[in-house]
This record gives C-alpha cells, structure tokens and sequence, in this order.
C-alpha cells in the first residue's frame, strides 16, 4: 500500500455499459455520473481527481428490458443500492443487493446487475483506479487521499483481504454517497474537483470505521501471486487465439518472468508452453467433433496461423491427423 503515481497498471479495458447506454436511450432509466474512459456522464477534466474512474447513480423508470451483464472494471468498484432490492452477481454466486447495503467489487472480479434485467430502484456507484490488475499487486492511492498511513494501510488489507460480496454501511456512508450524487446531479458548480476528493476521503473514512469496528476474517491467499496465475488460467480456454508468448502470459498476470515461469510450473506441473499447446490440442480436439465448424475456424480459435503447422502439431498430438479424428469422431 503507498501513495502515487497510477501509470505502472498494466492496461485494462474498462467496461463500457453498452446496456445502460441502451437502457438511457430506451427511456428506461435516468442517470448523472462524472466520468472518465468509456463509462456514461459527464466527462472530467483531465486533472481532476486522479484515480477516480467515475461515479454516479441510475435510476429506473418503468418495466425493465436492460441488465448489466458479467463484466469486470479496471478500478475498485462500490456500488450502492439506494433505492429498491437488486439482484447481483460477484464471481458467478448470486446475491441480493438490499437498500442501504454495499457491494465491493475488485478488477479481477466478475460481476453483474440484473436477473437478467434491472429491478425497479436507484443504484449508485464509485470506482477508484488503485493501480492494480492483479490479486497479489500492491495498491497505489491517489496522493489526495489524506488517511493516515495506519488508517489507509487497515483499509487496504480490508480491501484486498477480504472479498465478502455484500456488508452493510452505516448511515454516515450512505449520506455522503448521497453528496457526492448530488455533484453528478449537477456537474457545473464550483470547486467540482475538491468537493469530490473531500467526499470520497470522508467515504474512505467511514469504510475504514465500518470494518475497524466490525470482526472480519482476513485471507493472506486472496493476495498470493499463485492466485492471479489461477485467474488467468480460467480465462485462458477463451483467450487461445490470442499470439501468446511466455512474456506476454507472464504480464497478463502482472508477474516477472522468472517468477511466473517457476510459479507456474509449481502449480500445473507443466511449463506454461507445454500447458498452453495441450489446451490448444485438446481445445480443438473438442472442436473437431462439430461437424458444421470448418477447419480454419478451429486452426485460429486455437491460436494458430498456418495450416500445416497445425496439423503436424495436432497428428504428434494425438497420433492422428485432424481429417482421420474428425472422421472416427463423427461416426
């Protein structure tokens, strides 16, 4: 945990709200937000607040026909249910997001709002960018965050060592969520800039309180490199089109490469090269069994570029050529 500069995060595409845009347009619901990359509201200017990614409220209007789907955020996401009952995912398990609750959502979590389509309510929210990607990085605030050292170091290891999907939040909390809307609300009066840091420190102040007064059970795993190797290991069935190199898995899991190299090979029992050409053979030895999918489909699913390679890798592989275990396969 320290203070500092934002710019070492390796990049990671925010989540553009593409349903809520759609929901804003259908006249389903309203929404105020300040906003940075691809998220709905107003825009911030470039110096305010850094770190902050956006924050805001909807609110719906009638029968719904939108929903937030399964996505990830590049910040630490708090959202809020102000109004109304939603049902929510974090990590594909099913919760109820009560009024006066809060969800706490971290990049590598994949979350969503909606079964499948929004409830009647008011739903708010605040992301802050903390410089991580990662399970086991370390957080970086922005330098406007005035805790205390001790005060922001407990929050931190609250943050990060602890995924509990839903907690209450005091009254105080939920009172300044509600300042801080009224600036998304209206984005033209002075000052924007301070009135949002002082909120969102008051904010962190009060998270802080929350969970220094109340028992939480701490899990140093949540923080453990082998865990961000796990996360991308489930991602990667669905990434194996992608030209992987054993730099590029390593940055993927934001590790050196030594490190991941030895970490890996600790947890798979095998090299990342050699796990990564398994899958793809057995991702499309699945493949081949669809007889309506053609062959130079499969060869780029899994990540190859020339055909003749793909099958002289596929034949040492499974001792067939792919055309001879297509055919066994279909009979």
């Amino acid at each position: 945990m320290k203070k500092g500069s934002l710019t070492k995060a390796v990049p990671l595409h925010a989540d553009s709200c593409e349903t809520v845009k759609e929901a804003l347009q259908a006249g389903e619901m309203e929404l105020f937000g300040i906003a940075r990359n691809n998220y709905p509201g107003t825009p911030f200017k470039a110096s305010e607040v850094p770190g902050v990614s956006c924050f805001g409220y909807w609110k719906t209007t009638g029968k719904q026909s939108y929903g937030l789907p399964t996505h990830q955020n590049e910040g630490i996401e708090l959202t809020v249910s102000l109004q109304g009952e939603s049902p929510v995912t974090v990590d594909g398990v099913s919760h109820s997001l009560g009024q006066g609750q809060i969800m706490v959502t971290r990049p590598w979590q994949k979350h969503s709002i909606g079964n499948p389509c929004f409830t009647q309510g008011r739903i708010g929210w605040l992301i802050l960018d903390v410089g991580v990607r990662h399970p086991h990085q370390e957080w970086i605030w922005p330098d406007w965050v005035l805790l205390s050292k001790s005060e922001l170091k407990s929050l931190t290891r609250a943050l990060r060592q602890n995924e509990d999907a839903i907690r209450p939040v005091s009254p105080t909390y939920l009172e300044l969520f509600n300042r801080l809307l009224l600036i998304a609300k209206s984005p033209g009066q002075p000052h924007r800039a301070t009135r949002i840091a002082l909120l969102v420190n008051s904010m962190l102040l009060e998270l802080f309180v929350t969970f220094d007064s109340t028992p939480t059970t701490y899990k140093e795993s949540l923080t453990d490199s082998l865990r961000s190797i796990r996360l991308f290991l489930e991602q990667l069935p669905k990434r194996l089109h992608e030209p992987w190199t054993l730099q590029t898995m390593a940055e993927a899991c934001g590790i050196g490469l030594t490190r991941f190299s030895t970490q890996f090979s600790a947890l798979t029992g095998e090299t990342p090269a050699k796990y990564l050409m398994n899958l793809r053979m057995e991702t499309a030895a699945k493949l081949l069994q669809n007889r309506e999918l053609p062959l130079q489909d499969i060869i780029k699913q899994v990540g190859f570029t020339t055909t003749s390679y793909f099958i002289q890798v596929f034949s040492r592989h499974h001792g067939q050529t792919p055309a001879v275990y297509r055919r066994s396969h279909l009979s």
